[in-house]
């Protein structure tokens, strides 16, 4: 619950243009995710993992402040800690987050 707290206020403050509080918030959020962890309200997200959203939203925040490189090994941890766990969707939904990625920074 706590991490959908600070994923959700991650998420909100991106939006907002207040990146580095964002990527506070989506921090605490990914130091909170486990890849064996379900979204408990799958239902209402199209992601079960919830890491995966937080880790996608806090790729573009690294991007946005100019940190590629982190970006770029955040998507690698990403890779290597949920790639096996998870579902046919929320495979998708990884891939294409990273693809977005590479497309939009070039």
């Amino acid at each position: 619950m706590l991490m959908d707290v600070h994923c959700a206020l991650g998420m909100a403050l991106f939006h907002l243009g207040e990146v580095r509080s964002a990527r506070t918030q989506l921090e605490q959020a990914w130091s909170l995710a486990g890849p064996s962890q379900d979204h408990p309200h799958a239902c209402l997200f199209p992601i079960r993992k919830p890491g995966v959203l937080c880790a996608a939203f806090l790729i573009h925040v690294y991007w946005f402040l100019g940190c590629l490189d982190q970006a770029s090994s955040r998507m690698a941890e990403l890779a290597l800690s949920f790639i096996e766990q998870l579902d046919p969707a929320d495979l998708g939904c990884a891939h294409f987050l990273m693809a977005a990625f590479y497309q939009l920074s070039g």
